[in-house]
């Protein structure tokens, strides 16, 4: 078979653990007898990319010293049948597109592949600025954003008329060097196999393949978890616990499978008073700009489209009704994040008197929430999920990757959002469901690492403190793949510049 293998084109010293995925996966496919072609940056053609937006000639000497490094690793070297391609742009002409609002960008399409939706995501990963203002500064710089997508496309359509490949493979679905490999293997109808990351009951980086669908495709999660679960060695005992552990383990602050979020709140701390009398609501919110431009039917059949006016909907509605209190969590990964769908919170909290925000660094125990309120709504995030196992009923108010799995309730319209707040003695759902996804988020059972296994590290130096990845790459090229991870994401860091003007008139 013919696998034609696009890796991520953007800095591979941010993400170690992908570039990685992409090699250990092309030699293992090349040892099987696979005819394998891996499209690379090897910045033999530009000096742009979605992680170097001024052009910094500092960030692509370390992004490409950082590949070839990797790439004169020894198992690279003995395999002979791997055609390494550097991504090269068209010459073609491009469109010039117009656009006033985010909804107009969203819209945007090039040769059938949606540019603008893929833009705006990688835009949404690097300034978390959910609503731009729309000038020409931004102009400036977004319409760099949508070239690359569509000279990117140009590129992929190429590559797959030279190639042939039965089978493309790339990392995730929604950026600007993924969106486009996947809207044309749609309409190419050439089998994607869709690969991502996840990190296992050790906090260790692993492999999964989503197959040809996307990673917050909830029916496929879905099968995925009921797959893993029906079809693990594990007796089930065994699997109940490590399920179980997830949750355990998240409340008691120990690393499984993300950041932590609640190792600096006190356990058990509750809002000064907090009154248990009456029917205390929590409102757990999500890091939105992660989910706002996955795709355009995520957020069909949902009740808000966006947090902001949820929240405010909830709000006002129990404005008058006395024996109810709202609790809204911030979520932590907002702490420091000063655009308005988080400022604009606390206004609530002023003009509803019956409605508590909990800033994202407060002490406040969101598990001592959790326990204490009568009912949870929830975003998306994985609190959803830990709720319902410590017995919550859990209101679900968007498409997610468990929204299927029968763990929250999911009403469709604001209207049966209220009732469900309203509905005396709701029951919470089996906790079984939310301890089969627990299971699947900390599943040892991934494909296996052949050749580099990156190894997370965490290490404090300085004052400071960071988190690598080790790759085994032989001793001088371990230590200095090290050393460019490190320096690079200092120059990155310094050469990140994005618009951060918002346009205050879309939360009226």
């Amino acid at each position: 078979m013919k696998y034609l293998i696009f890796s991520p084109a953007y800095c591979s010293f941010l993400s170690p653990a992908a570039i990685t995925q992409v090699i250990d996966n092309a030699l293992q496919y090349a040892r099987k007898g696979h005819e394998v072609t891996v499209v690379y940056c090897d910045n033999s053609a530009t000096k742009y990319c979605l992680s170097n937006t001024d052009c910094s000639s500092g960030v692509c000497s370390l992004c490409r010293s950082y590949m070839h490094t990797l790439l004169a690793s020894k198992p690279v070297r003995e395999c002979k049948g791997i055609k390494w391609t550097g991504y090269r742009e068209t010459g073609g002409e491009l469109p010039r597109f117009g656009y006033k609002t985010i909804e107009d960008i969203k819209a945007l399409k090039y040769k059938g592949v949606g540019v603008g939706f893929a833009a705006y995501s990688t835009f949404l990963s690097t300034s978390r600025n959910m609503y731009p203002k729309i000038d020409e500064g931004f102009r400036s710089y977004f319409d760099k954003l949508l070239g690359s997508a569509c000279k990117y496309t140009d590129f992929v359509l190429e590559m797959v008329d030279k190639v042939h490949p039965d089978v493309i493979c790339g990392l995730n679905s929604r950026a600007v060097y993924s969106r486009p490999v996947w809207d044309i293997t749609r309409q190419k109808k050439i089998k994607y196999e869709c690969w991502e990351g996840v990190y296992d009951r050790k906090s260790q980086y692993c492999k999964i393949s989503f197959g040809d669908s996307t990673p917050h495709a909830p029916v496929t999660n879905k099968r995925m978890v009921e797959e893993i679960w029906k079809g693990s060695s594990l007796p089930e005992a065994e699997r109940l616990k490590v399920g179980e552990d997830f949750y355990l383990k998240r409340r008691n602050s120990i690393p499984a499978g993300d950041k932590l979020y609640v190792k600096d709140q006190v356990q058990g701390m509750l809002p000064e008073g907090f009154d248990p009398a009456k029917h205390n609501i929590l409102i757990l919110n999500s890091s939105e700009d992660e989910y706002a431009a996955l795709f355009e039917d995520y957020l069909d059949g949902v009740p808000f489209k966006t947090q902001y006016p949820g929240i405010k909907y909830i709000a006002e509605a129990l404005r008058n009704e006395p024996g109810y209190h709202l609790y809204l969590r911030i979520h932590p990964n907002l702490k420091g994040i000063n655009y308005l769908y988080h400022t604009k919170l606390y206004e609530l909290a002023r003009q509803n008197p019956n409605l508590t925000v909990i800033a994202p660094d407060s002490p406040v125990s969101t598990y001592g929430l959790i326990d204490a309120c009568e009912k949870v709504l929830v975003f998306g995030s994985t609190t959803g999920p830990e709720a319902a196992y410590w017995g919550k009923p859990v209101i679900l108010m968007y498409n997610c990757v468990y929204s299927l799995l029968d763990i929250c309730y999911t009403p469709h319209t604001p209207e049966e959002v209220m009732e469900l707040i309203k509905t005396p003695d709701l029951p919470p759902k089996d906790r079984l469901q939310a301890i089969k996804f627990g299971y699947f988020s900390l599943n040892d059972e991934h494909e296996e690492y052949t050749h580099f296994h990156p190894e997370r590290r965490h290490k404090e130096m300085l004052g400071r403190s960071f988190d690598y990845h080790m790759v085994e790459a032989g001793p001088l090229r371990s230590r200095l793949l090290i050393l460019l991870q490190t320096a690079g994401k200092y120059f990155y860091y310094k050469h990140l510049n994005f618009p951060q003007e918002e346009d205050p008139a879309l939360y009226e």
